[in-house]
């Protein structure tokens, strides 16, 4: 920050790219349950960022691997300097390992995963400090169990009900929620779609 009365200097970073045998490591600080993900950089690319232009699309694509059999990505456009800040990005997930979702979920669905993977492909803006996500979830041969003591939709009962042949348990997950709303969950959208698809079935 510069001092009073005085100019801040300006800069510019003109794009950034990153190669060779690269980590991100994500988690959860509230939340001490959650198991971090270190996931390994395929590729990581993002555009001119400039304080001269804080409301300025930046375009941006990353791709990991936070296992070894499942894949990342994400594209789009962001403006970081911007207040509040802005997203615009579409991506999937595949090959997720269920049980890696546990200290994520377990409060908000009651359950834990035992087993089974995740495939999604999901849209997400972040716009007026408001998110908006879109998520076309693909669960297979999922496998969970309640937690004592915790209240959740009955789980079994969806994967029973909606279940198909192959074992996929298919479903859309729409969010939006204010992000300096603190009841705002991101999980607790889980709930009301799975007692929705209980009930159509």
């Amino acid at each position: 920050e510069a001092p009073a009365g005085t100019q801040a200097t300006a800069w510019r970073v003109g794009s950034l790219k990153v190669t060779g045998d690269s980590f991100i490591i994500t988690g959860d600080l509230t939340n001490p349950a959650a198991v971090p993900l270190r996931s390994r950089i395929k590729a990581l690319t993002i555009g001119e960022v400039t304080s001269a232009k804080p409301n300025q699309d930046t375009p941006f694509e990353i791709s990991m691997q936070p296992e070894k059999y499942t894949a990342f990505q994400i594209k789009g456009v962001a403006r970081p300097l911007a207040e509040p800040v802005y997203l615009d990005a579409k991506g999937a997930l595949e090959g997720l390992g269920l049980p890696r979702l546990n200290g994520y979920i377990a409060n908000d669905l009651g359950h834990k995963f035992l087993g089974g993977q995740l495939d999604n492909r999901f849209d997400v803006k972040i716009e007026d400090n408001t998110l908006t996500m879109g998520n076309a979830l693909e669960l297979l041969n999922p496998q969970a169990e309640a937690i004592e003591g915790k209240d959740g939709p009955p789980l079994a009962t969806a994967i029973a009900l909606l279940e198909d042949r192959d074992g996929y348990v298919k479903i859309d997950v729409p969010i939006q929620g204010k992000l300096d709303d603190p009841n705002f969950r991101v999980l607790a959208a889980l709930n009301p779609v799975i007692m929705k698809a209980v009930a159509g079935t």
